[in-house]
């Protein structure tokens, strides 16, 4: 039972990582429209927003193996 549990675990984190690849652009681009940081422009707005997408994806995976 153990070892399915982890085999569903390591699907949802395949997924949920798989997803946030694949959207990157538009997840950045919302997230970006919804935080305004003064005297950034845009376009860095997003830049920084794909950057903590990445952030993200590595802390899932690091929780993920505990």
């Amino acid at each position: 039972m153990k070892s399915l549990m982890e085999a569903i675990k390591g699907m949802a984190v395949n997924s949920v990582i798989g997803q946030l690849e694949a959207n990157k652009k538009e997840l950045a681009t919302k997230i970006a429209a919804q935080v305004d940081i003064p005297f950034v422009k845009e376009e860095d707005e997003i830049k920084l927003a794909e950057g903590i997408l990445s952030v993200v994806k590595d802390v899932i995976r690091g929780m993920a193996k505990k």
